[in-house]
């Protein structure tokens, strides 16, 4: 159920902010990370560290975009749980 849909309270059209973690250069994981950020980019402000311009302080950007998340979505795969970057942002 949403959280509209469960009494949750959330205001209908109402965008969250959604952090999608993942294992780069991982298959499946980085092709299915992106698909859902194109999907659900549409209706909520989703960071995916791809979208980062080069020459960004990463590790800064990340961990104020986890910050201002109102959600984590995370992908665990047997590669991803050895993962310290994965780890870290789900601490």
């Amino acid at each position: 159920m949403t959280e509209t849909a469960n009494g949750g309270g959330a205001a209908l059209g109402k965008r969250r902010r959604l952090f999608i973690s993942y294992k780069r250069d991982c298959d499946p994981d980085e092709a299915v990370a992106v698909q859902v950020f194109k999907a659900l980019q549409r209706e909520h402000d989703v960071f995916i560290d791809q979208t980062m311009p080069v020459g960004t302080r990463w590790a800064d950007r990340i961990e104020e975009e986890l910050r201002r998340a109102d959600y984590l979505i995370t992908f665990l795969s047997a590669q991803s749980i050895n993962s310290e970057m994965v780890l870290g942002e789900i601490e």
